[in-house]
Order: structure tokens, then C-alpha cells, then sequence
């Protein structure tokens, strides 16, 4: 038995396709609690599935569930990245801000804007 919430959740995944749950939570103007609930009802009765999967933006990149229309497999969820490979990205982003902090902690001194120039 669906309740009027997760036909109104149903029919936004049917007509705009694979969606992830914070987009539904827009559409159909619902609390995040009541799109979760929707969607477990849902999945329990077998009429999405998870059509595959997206990064999220602002909640540090973690993989989203994208709910597609009908009793279809679920996809596989994307392996995150190795910590060698994040720590790598991460060093390279922040190498100005890290040579500043290596060379405060050694005790020489420094240029607050040393860091801005090449």
C-alpha cells in the first residue's frame, strides 16, 4: 500500500529519470525524512531502483544514489579512491599553505605572502 507521498515521489522519478534524493526533496517539496521514507517504500515494493550513482557536491564528495523507475538491478556503487591518491590530490591543492606551515613549524621565518607568488 503506497501512501500519497511516494506516488507524488513515483511519478517525479518516472518523468525526470535517474534523480538523486536531495533533487527529489526539491521537486516534491518534502523533508529529507519524508523522501527517505517514500523512497523505502518504494524500493520495498519494488518500483525504483538505483540507476546508478553521482558525487555530491558539499558533503565532501561522497557518492549519491540516483533512484531510476522500474525493477531493474541495482548499480554498483564506484570504489572510492585510495587514500595515496586523495592525500596526493590534497598535497597538491594545498602546497602553498603546507611549505608555509613546514617552515613556521621549523622556526624560520616567513612572508605572509610568500605563499601567493611562484
Amino acid at each position: 500500500m503506497q501512501r500519497p507521498k511516494a506516488d507524488e515521489v513515483l511519478t517525479v522519478i518516472r518523468d525526470c529519470g535517474p534523480i538523486s534524493r536531495l533533487e527529489l526533496q526539491g521537486m516534491v517539496r518534502r523533508s529529507k525524512m519524508g523522501v527517505n521514507d517514500s523512497l523505502l517504500i518504494l524500493r520495498r515494493d519494488k518500483l525504483i531502483h538505483i540507476a546508478g550513482w553521482a558525487r555530491q557536491q558539499g558533503h565532501g564528495g561522497a557518492y549519491a544514489p540516483l533512484y531510476g523507475y522500474g525493477n531493474k538491478t541495482d548499480a554498483d556503487k564506484p570504489k572510492a579512491r585510495p587514500p595515496k591518491e586523495r592525500n596526493a590530490a590534497f598535497r597538491e591543492r594545498n602546497r602553498a599553505l603546507i611549505r608555509t606551515n613546514t617552515r613556521i613549524r621549523r622556526g624560520s621565518k616567513t612572508n605572509i605572502w610568500g605563499g601567493l607568488m611562484l
